[in-house]
């Protein structure tokens, strides 16, 4: 029965880790069911978008899903405009767009790191086309389309399943820095006498 109060215990201490777990697995499992009832060529995407937006607060979910889509839409822009304006016909050709299109995004995102996502963008919106055999603005749209369900399923989810602001998590850590400093100040004083 004390195993079972202990555990409990923990499990308490543990409330935001574990209800950033729980929001994490319901926005993975429904961006995956979505993405596929909706036939979206790789429901991977939508995933991987939803576990990148799901944060610990709802107010970082809300600036990680704003980053994430402005990158990617950037990144589709970018890669398909360079996929479309410059044809290639070899490995070659196609080495040297992947050049032209990473560089600069690349030098973007080293700049404003919110952005980020737009140079993997349009890495996949260039190299997609050429394993599915599709044209370079379906793979755009592809993408834009996947990541838009996963930003929007995993900001949802933040919002609606055990959503959890930062003030929460500002006084929980005060409490227990508090606490720290007390334990300190006891031991410094027991020291002192």
């Amino acid at each position: 029965m004390a195993f079972a109060g202990q555990l409990f215990d923990r499990i308490r201490s543990r409330r935001t880790q574990l209800g950033l777990a729980i929001r994490v697995t319901v926005a993975a499992t429904a961006a995956y069911a979505i993405a596929t009832a909706l036939h979206l060529l790789l429901p991977l995407w939508a995933v991987l978008t939803s576990l990148i937006v799901t944060q610990m607060s709802v107010g970082r979910s809300l600036k990680a899903t704003r980053d994430y889509m402005l990158g990617t839409i950037g990144g589709a822009i970018y890669g398909g405009a360079i996929a479309i304006l410059i044809p290639y016909s070899s490995e070659a050709g196609l080495l040297g767009l992947l050049v032209l299109s990473v560089a600069p995004l690349a030098f973007i995102a080293a700049i404003n790191p919110s952005l980020s996502a737009a140079t993997v963008t349009a890495v996949i919106v260039l190299l997609v086309p050429t394993m599915h055999h599709s044209d370079p603005m379906t793979s755009a749209i592809d993408r834009v389309s996947e990541v838009a369900v996963g930003a929007i399923t995993g900001l949802l989810v933040s919002f609606l399943v055990l959503p959890s602001r930062a003030v929460r998590q500002i006084r929980a850590s005060a409490a227990i820095l508090l606490e720290l400093i007390a334990d300190a100040f006891t031991e410094l004083l027991a020291g002192l006498t």
